[in-house]
């Protein structure tokens, strides 16, 4: 089974979500490029996975390696009829090679510097997407939620009164609540009063096209290019929302907070994996060996 040309537009044609498009195209154009250049093989396993090694062999991050072979896989399910597969090629083996990296580990997390943040943040305009885009940064920084729980945040999570957010059934089925940074009520109520008006579904952050939005909830896919396109205008490499939530605990940290209210405000079972979060600062550690 060879990959059809035609199967590109099929596929960009399916996709809802704009940035998800662009992403997709820019990962469809390199492989054709490549699979043209390889004499257009049957495609299988051991082709993808080359087409894999020429992207690694490229520098490219494994991030936007991940996008591309998701594109890949997206194509198959639009397009290739069952019986296309046979022995050559599984889609299960495809989901697999979707697996690179959905979300970095703890460890590997990278924390932005301050001036790094407040340039992503000063990217957001003051047009329809950019408050909302701004409002999700900002949960994003100053909260340190995780990609999922912001996916999740309904209206009704959002406590105007005790200006907090109630973080409901996140990772291992725990409820806590979260204390908001005035800044992060400024620019959420920002965005509820153009909300309000557009949309009537329960999501606290909906997609939005243009001057209009779609009612439907703000996904993990949705949250991740919004991050990544901000990184971009802001000229800075470009950024995981794992590594906002690296940003908010390694700054607490940095700023004397206690690990046990850390682990409380991210939701950490245990301190090992708050600790796990915070990069050394060798600006603190002169000043701590300058304490002797």
């Amino acid at each position: 089974m060879k990959f059809e040309h035609e199967w590109i537009q099929n596929t960009l044609d399916s996709i809802d979500t704009e940035g998800t498009r662009i992403a997709y195209n820019k990962g469809f154009v390199r492989f054709w490029k490549w699979y043209s250049g390889e004499g257009e093989p049957d495609l299988t396993i051991h082709v993808i996975n080359r087409f894999k090694r020429f992207l690694q062999n490229k520098g490219y991050a494994a991030s936007t390696i991940a996008i591309d072979l998701c594109s890949i896989k997206l194509a198959l399910h639009v397009n290739a009829r069952p019986n296309d597969f046979g022995d050559r090629l599984d889609l299960q083996d495809i989901r697999q090679l979707a697996t690179i990296k959905k979300v970095k580990s703890d460890s590997n997390a990278v924390p932005l510097s301050i001036e790094e943040r407040d340039k992503v943040l000063a990217a957001c305009p003051p047009t329809l997407i950019g408050i909302r885009d701004l409002a999700v940064l900002t949960v994003l920084f100053y909260v340190g939620l995780r990609r999922g729980e912001v996916e999740k945040l309904d209206l009704k999570d959002y406590d105007q009164v005790h200006n907090q957010f109630v973080i409901r059934e996140a990772k291992h089925h725990k409820t806590r609540k979260l204390p908001l940074h005035p800044l992060v009520v400024e620019r959420i109520n920002a965005w509820l009063e153009i909300r309000e008006a557009l949309a009537t579904c329960e999501a606290l952050f909906v997609n939005v096209h243009q001057k209009k939005t779609t009612g439907k909830r703000l996904r993990g896919g949705n949250i991740y290019w919004i991050l990544s396109n901000y990184c971009e205008e802001a000229g800075i490499a470009h950024y995981h929302p794992h590594d906002c939530r690296s940003t908010h605990i390694t700054l607490l940290h940095d700023n004397g907070i206690p690990v046990g209210d850390i682990q409380t405000l991210a939701g950490h079972s245990n301190a090992g994996t708050t600790i796990a979060y915070v990069k050394v600062n060798m600006n603190n550690l002169r000043k701590a060996v300058l304490t002797l």
